[in-house]
Formats: structure tokens, sequence, C-alpha cells
């Protein structure tokens, strides 16, 4: 089996975690994600039950709900099949390790968190284990960079990128280290992606990037212009989860920039947008 392959083609909700604002206080799950949790019960039993409302709630960054999954997980994990209790017992401690991970990240205990996430990232682990934590590796070195364990993490990217052909990965690999030196050289390189023979989803995908980058680089009007040019394309073609809350937080990223320099118009766009993220959820 090719190295990475055991990743996952799309890791949705992922995305619109690292995506999104820092959870604090108490959890509070989406309507959306309320009623897939409700529904959950009806759907799996077990150590399936727990591990699926565990990554659940993790992708939203409730750790504490997710603790306690794991948790039950690892205490039920006893009662299945013996050639297989090891197995389950094993995943669920790899589980509480990933939201030990994510609770240091939350807490500023940085150091600690890479160390697990770089573990975590094995790619011999299960891909719902090791995508979150390379892609919560990368939002957190986006955050506060270190280069040292950029090195580790980028090859990884870059094999989930060129390989697997993911565009998160690609967008991590663009916005780590921009600067306005570089901004310029990156949005170029976009561009000439753009020029190429792709895919309706490639184009969206490298589109969306491309205004991200504009944005980044302080040309809110482009990167505007390209939101609204490629908005049908998004409401007919963006077929995965991902793609579409992607696209909506970038617009009200932009719309946010706006707001500070003084426009009202994109100050109530803003909050439209929020609205509508808080509205849509991915389940896996």
């Amino acid at each position: 089996m090719r190295k990475y392959a055991r990743f996952l083609p799309l890791f949705p909700l992922t995305v619109v975690v690292l995506a999104a604002q820092w959870m604090h206080g108490q959890c509070q799950p989406s309507a959306p994600l309320a009623k897939a949790l409700q529904a959950l019960p009806s759907q799996a039993v077990g150590p399936a039950l727990r591990r699926t409302q565990g990554l659940a709630y993790l992708d939203i960054h409730c750790t504490e709900e997710a603790r306690a999954a794991f948790q039950q997980e690892l205490d039920e994990a006893s009662h299945v099949a013996p050639d297989q209790q090891a197995y389950q017992t094993n995943l669920a401690k790899i589980l509480l390790d990933l939201t030990t991970a994510v609770a240091d990240w939350h807490n500023g205990n940085l150091k600690d968190a890479k160390d697990l996430f770089t573990r975590l990232s094995d790619p011999g682990l299960p891909a719902f284990v090791n995508s979150r934590a390379i892609f919560a590796l990368a939002e957190l070195l986006t955050q506060s960079p270190d280069s040292s364990t950029w090195a580790q993490l980028e090859p990884k990217l870059k094999i989930l990128d060129e390989e697997r052909g993911l565009w998160i990965a690609r967008r991590y690999r663009l916005m780590y280290g921009l600067t306005t030196d570089n901004n310029q050289t990156r949005i170029g390189l976009v561009e000439t992606m753009l020029r190429k023979d792709l895919s309706s989803r490639e184009r969206l995908e490298n589109q969306i990037i491309l205004a991200t980058l504009m944005r980044k680089a302080g040309r809110l009007m482009e990167a505007r212009l390209l939101t609204a040019d490629i908005e049908s394309d998004v409401g007919a073609e963006a077929v995965s989860p991902d793609l579409r809350v992607a696209y909506v937080r970038e617009c009200a990223a932009i719309a946010s920039e706006e707001a500070r320099h003084g426009d009202t118009e994109a100050a109530a766009r803003y909050q439209r947008y929020l609205l509508a993220l808080g509205e849509m959820y991915a389940p896996h």
C-alpha cells in the first residue's frame, strides 16, 4: 500500500473546525450537529458509538465532552470480542491523546500540543486520527510559526497535496510563512495553476485559496470580486461540504476586513455569513 494511502479523500468537518474561531466555556453544538448527535445511538453501539460521538465533539473543540466519550470507549473496549480488545483499547487511548493535544493547544501549551500532534500524524495510524493531527498541527503552526516543526510537517502536507489532491494541504503550504515579501509570488503560483486545464472542483479549490491570499495581501476588492464571480459555481458544483463551508468562511473574512474599514454594508453581510456558517454541518 502506498504511503498515506489510508488518508480519507475528504475531511469536511475537520476543515470547518480548523478555520473556525475557538470555542470557550460551555459546549454548544449547532442545531444540525446536535440533531446528528441525537441520532447516533440508532446508528452505532458500543465503542464505535462512543468514538463517533467523541470525534464529533472533538471536531468542534468540545474537549471535555470528547474526553468523556473516548473514556467510555476505553471502558467498553473490554466488552468486545477478545480478538478485538487490544485494538479497541489502543485506539481509545490514541483518541484520548488526540484530545489532550487539542486541549493543550487551547490552553496555550504549544510545545506539548506540537509534540503530540507530530506523533499522532504518523501515517501508520488510522486516517481519522492522523488526518486530524496533520491539519490541526498545520493550523497551529499557521498561528504560531515554528520552522523546525514545520520542516517535519510539510513533507506530509506535500504528499496530501500533490499525491492525494487534498486542497486544504495545498492551502496550508501556501499560507504558512506568508509575508509581504512573498505574497505576490504565492498569488502568482495559484494564478498559474488556474491557467491549467482543471476540473471544476480543482478550479474552485484554487480560486478559494487565491481569494484568501489576496485578502491576506490587502487586495480586498479583488478578493471580494473573485468570491462574487464564483458564487454561482460554488452553489452548482461544490458538492463537498468542506468546500462550501470554506467558501462561506472566506466570504465572511473578506466582509469582516471591509467592515473594519468602515463599510457598514459589509458589516451586515458579515453577520449573514456567520449565521449561514452556524447552520452548516458536514457529517463524516
